[in-house]
């Protein structure tokens, strides 16, 4: 049961973006800081991953631990159906922009928004890891 009557959380649901959110930008800001070029944000294929280098086909994802679904198992019993579907939802879509995009000869990045906020460094080197074996 939600802590919040159904208006406030439309409201503070409302004020949450799905574009250059915080995390995003400090992924950003470190991956130019690295030196790091050719990528486009938010580029315009299949899933628009936040990051993109298109003349390498590498796409890179930053997910939401809630709206992807981290550690969904231990957690979607607590959902409302609405919730649940909605997550559900999101992780299948997500398998399937993968595997559209491996099948275009893509190479897939996805890091959780926590992976980036606990070790920036670790997901920025796992990038250049694979801009470099190409």
């Amino acid at each position: 049961m939600d802590v919040f009557n159904r208006k406030k959380r439309s409201e503070i649901m409302s004020k949450i973006h799905g574009k250059n959110t915080k995390v995003e930008l400090v992924f950003y800001d470190a991956v130019r800081k690295r030196g790091i070029k050719g990528f486009k944000r938010h580029y315009d294929i299949i899933g628009t991953p936040d990051l993109a280098f298109p003349k390498i086909k590498v796409a890179v994802f930053i997910d939401g631990d809630f709206w992807h679904g981290k550690d969904f198992l231990k957690w979607k019993n607590k959902l409302s159906p609405f919730w649940f579907n909605k997550i559900n939802n999101n992780i299948k879509r997500d398998r399937l922009v993968k595997k559209k995009l491996t099948a275009k000869g893509w190479r897939i990045l996805r890091f959780w928004d926590i992976e980036i906020t606990r070790n920036l460094k670790k997901c920025v080197d796992q990038l250049e890891k694979i801009l470099h074996d190409k």
